[in-house]
């Protein structure tokens, strides 16, 4: 079966993984099979395989598990509004979340601009459906059989835990693994750096009082259902 690993951009899902690979063996994949992570190095980090989002009724049928990253909609295939695929959706605060896809998309997709005018242009023009309309999607498809949700900062906290709690919450059945490495965000950001930031700590000083009223303002609907505000 599927488990689809969702979430808005920068919100965690490399993590996610990573924890599900290093400490509890499984191999993850991603709709988009992301290449140029494989290139880095990164993959060996999260066991990514190969993922055929074309045919997706295989992976749905087996009796193995297929730990799936998407972002979705609105890049959506069409099997996904009547697919019943589990799905642990990982959220995060908006603010150090879209400072971060900010400089994701400057320093690695070479955006232009300064920090603060990509931040204005991803809400604006509503990338991925917007954060707040991400989690109205990915929590309120009526077909699928489990949904549950993660939060980054607690992902950051207890990071064993909160993922051996979500697998059994969609059905995966495993105990609390405790005596395996994770590799320390501190390290990550040294080996890559524009990739692994600083796991939510500089959006503060980076956005300007006008980003993070327009940020809140847009989406605090979302941000008080899940204690931002």
């Amino acid at each position: 079966m599927i488990i689809w690993l969702a979430s808005y951009p920068r919100s965690g899902n490399t993590m996610f993984r990573e924890v599900l690979h290093e400490v509890y063996g499984y191999s993850t994949y991603s709709v988009y099979n992301d290449y140029w992570i494989a290139r880095w190095g990164i993959g060996k980090l999260l066991g990514q395989r190969y993922f055929d989002i074309a045919n997706l009724h295989p992976y749905q049928e087996s009796g193995e598990t297929f730990l799936t990253k998407t972002h979705g909609h609105p890049e959506t295939p069409k099997e996904h509004g009547t697919d019943t695929s589990p799905v642990i959706y990982i959220v995060r605060d908006p603010r150090p979340t879209l400072c971060s896809y900010a400089h994701y998309r400057i320093e690695i997709e070479h955006a232009p601009g300064p920090i603060n005018d990509v931040v204005r242009c991803l809400i604006r023009d509503s990338w991925w459906c917007g954060w707040q309309e991400h989690i109205s999607y990915w929590t309120g498809r009526p077909n699928t059989q489990f949904t549950t949700i993660v939060k980054f900062a607690d992902l950051i906290k207890n990071p064993n835990g909160v993922v051996c709690s979500a697998l059994n919450a969609v059905g995966v059945k495993t105990g609390l693994v405790t005596n395996r490495h994770i590799t320390p965000i501190e390290e990550l950001h040294k080996r890559w750096p524009t990739f692994f930031r600083k796991g939510g700590k500089g959006w503060r000083n980076e956005l300007t009082e006008d980003s993070i009223r327009l940020i809140t303002d847009t989406y605090q609907d979302g941000m008080r259902k899940f204690g931002y505000l």
